[in-house]
């Protein structure tokens, strides 16, 4: 998510990049959503419907994304 900001990832593609299991995945996600860091919604396309996706918010700078892969890495 942050290499391309505005792009929408489901839990399962975060959990592939950061090679966690998706429970673990969905935890730091949720984490990372509290923190005001990433936004979450219900996709409603056609090709995948009622699937969570997550996308960085508006990034306010180095601290900000930082803070975020932290969320994303932190055990």
């Amino acid at each position: 998510m942050a290499r391309a900001p505005g792009s929408r990832s489901t839990q399962r593609e975060v959990a592939a990049m950061l090679a966690i299991s998706k429970v673990e995945a969905r935890q730091r996600l949720r984490a990372a959503v509290a923190e005001g860091l990433v936004e979450e919604a219900i996709d409603g396309s056609r090709s995948a419907p009622g699937r969570r996706v997550f996308w960085l918010t508006e990034p306010k700078g180095t601290v900000e994304l930082a803070r975020l892969q932290g969320a994303l890495r932190a055990p």
